[in-house]
């Protein structure tokens, strides 16, 4: 308490002068700031009049390279009027494409040695003639030095009679030393200016023609405002009339909005600092009380939180010994679900064993009397034989289903075939749906993919969902049909339908089905559908109801796919459905009981795998 005190009354004095050495830094920040600013201006104007006069070179170059082209290109028509003497038909179709190529010449003609026009072309393929030459000053005066010369002239710029600033190349035409005429090629210094820069040139500067007066030529309009320290003029080349290209940066300059809001922010932030020092000093007395506050807030919430996260640990340690102990009855309550359902079922399955019982009894009569024959007939003792044998195999085999059905076991979950898994429910289901008289309808691809589940959990889903539909179909008029199909949803799920024909159920049945103790029947628990609803959630899938167009409910469900699908052993595929015709065709010892190997080979040829009980 002494110690805090003394840091308290002594932060004033410690602190009073603290705001000293933040104002020093914060004015070395802005002698720091204007001199970084004054070496950017200078560094930027540097790099822009660099650019600047290398724009203007570049400038030039292309007007005097495009000038010279067409000088050169008329130099050849030149060459070929004195051939030529007369505008052939030839040497008009080439001036007339060079016009329309060079926008920027607007006509070329052919003037004799008396300054007569001969013929003149333009652009536009008109042709015309005249017997004077075009009376500026700057025309003859040009004329006038080739023909002395015997050189290409360039005149001055003047304006012509349409009121546009041009000027004239003269090339005179000498043919055995004489002077014999001359071809005069007109530019519009307007197109020239326009079609010789290049884009780049015309987007980053404005661009003015001079003549040797430095008066502007063509006006060009401002697309933007330009920096009136980055200007630069450069003769054009050929010389001889005295054209120079002035080209002017846009923009404002280094000093524009950007550098402006730079200075306001830095100003500002010069303030705000000064003015956080100032609260700062005033704020660090409290911030020591309010530590030492949160130092002991903090002690106190930890014993809190120590308290409470040992109740938690056992709180967690019930939770998890109740689920515990909720999986083992939820697995006790399906073993006497299954149990129930198989004493529901028993005097069916007592008459199916009846069948192949009473077979293998009629088989061993037979046999008997075979053998007290005098003559025994071995080929018919054998077929019996392999009878009995036949008989008593699909007797142990529905009791082989039974026993594995009824055992309460843990089971992992394993890759299987819902063929598999349905045949053995349905074969469990075929005496009750034959006494019923219950058409069990079993549809699924050839090509279905396999599932990772627990067989024997996915079973007893199957067998619930079938005995509830068989159920319902009991109080309502035939005919009755249960069918059973599936569809891959994507290559993670598989769907299950089970449609029966039912008397289906109201809204609130509908939505409580899968409820616990929720049950319309007189007799029932209630646990059926609830338990198949925790073995699908269990399988990360989801079950639920839907009623049909016509009558009855459509129960569906979703079970996992397995990462990899094994090939279908013969074993599985040959699982059948005992049949449950009417003519009860088992006790008849002459009709076989299981399929033969042909009839199991036509089943894998097609596409579905039907099963189909009448």
């Amino acid at each position: 308490m002494h110690a805090q005190a003394h840091v308290t009354n002594a932060s004033p004095t410690r602190d009073r002068h603290a705001w000293i050495g933040p104002a020093v830094l914060s004015g070395l920040f802005i002698a720091l700031l204007a001199g970084v600013l004054w070496l950017m201006e200078l560094q930027s104007l540097t790099t822009k009049r660099a650019d600047l006069t290398s724009a203007s070179h570049a400038a030039v170059d292309a007007v005097g390279t495009r000038l010279v082209t067409n000088r050169d290109r008329m130099t050849a028509f030149a060459n070929a009027a004195a051939t030529d003497g007369q505008l052939s038909e030839r040497l008009r179709n080439g001036i007339v494409g060079f016009l329309t190529s060079r926008r920027e010449l607007t006509g070329i003609r052919f003037v004799d040695k008396d300054m007569a026009t001969r013929w003149s072309l333009t652009r536009d393929a008109d042709e015309g003639a005249s017997s004077e030459m075009n009376t500026h000053p700057a025309s003859i005066v040009a004329f006038k030095r080739a023909q002395l010369e015997h050189k290409i002239a360039n005149s001055a710029v003047f304006t012509n009679d349409e009121g546009d600033m041009v000027f004239e190349t003269h090339l005179p035409i000498v043919r055995d030393n004489r002077f014999e005429g001359m071809l005069i090629g007109t530019y519009d210094c307007a197109f020239m200016v326009r079609m010789a820069l290049p884009r780049s040139i015309h987007e980053q500067y404005h661009v003015d023609l001079l003549d040797d007066r430095s008066r502007v030529i063509v006006p060009f309009a401002l697309e933007q405002p330009v920096d009136e320290r980055l200007s630069h003029t450069a003769y054009l080349w050929p010389p001889g009339n005295g054209i120079a290209i002035r080209l002017q940066r846009y923009g404002s300059g280094f000093w524009g909005w950007g550098v402006t809001v730079l200075i306001a922010l830095s100003v500002s932030l010069v303030l705000g600092m000064a003015w956080g020092m100032w609260s700062l000093n005033k704020q660090i007395i409290k911030r020591t009380a309010a530590e030492q506050a949160l130092r002991e807030a903090r002690d106190e919430l930890e014993d809190r939180v120590a308290e409470r996260t040992a109740d938690l640990q056992a709180e967690v340690h019930e939770r998890q010994l109740a689920e515990q102990r909720l999986r083992q009855h939820q697995k006790q309550l399906t073993h006497v679900a299954r149990l129930s359902t198989l004493g529901e079922m028993a005097a069916s399955l007592a008459h199916e064993l009846h069948q192949p019982l009473g077979s293998i009894a009629s088989y061993a009569d037979g046999s008997i009397m075979l053998l007290e024959r005098e003559e025994l007939d071995r080929r018919q003792l054998g077929m019996a034989l392999k009878e009995m044998a036949g008989q008593a195999r699909r007797a142990g085999k529905i009791i082989h289903h039974l026993r594995d059905f009824v055992t309460e076991r843990a089971e992992p979950r394993t890759i299987d075939h819902l063929h598999r898994l349905t045949a053995e429910v349905v074969e469990l289901l075929a005496p009750e749906a034959r006494q019923s008289q219950i058409e069990l309808h079993i549809d699924l691809p050839s090509n279905l993919p396999a599932v990772l589940v627990d067989g024997i959990q996915v079973q007893q889903v199957l067998l619930n969902v079938l005995r509830n539909g068989m159920e319902s179909m009991a109080a309502t008029k035939p005919p009755h049909r249960l069918e059973v199909t599936a569809k891959p949803v994507h290559d993670e799920l598989i769907e299950v339908r089970i449609r029966d024909s039912g008397a289906g159920c109201t809204d609130e049945q509908l939505n409580r089905m899968f409820d616990s103790f929720f049950t319309t029947k007189e007799t029932g628990m209630g646990m059926g559908m609830a338990i198949s609803r925790s073995i699908i959630e269990a399988h990360d899938g989801r079950i639920w109801a839907t009623r049909n167009d016509d009558r009855g409910l459509t129960i569906h469900f979703t079970l996992p796919t397995a990462l990899e699908t094994p090939s279908r052993t013969d074993a599985d595929e040959s699982k059948q459905v005992p049949s449950t015709d009417d003519t009860n065709d088992a006790d008849d010892p002459t009709v076989p009981l299981t399929p033969t190997r042909d009839e199991e080979s036509d089943e894998r040829s097609t596409q579905h795998s039907e099963i189909s009980i009448p």
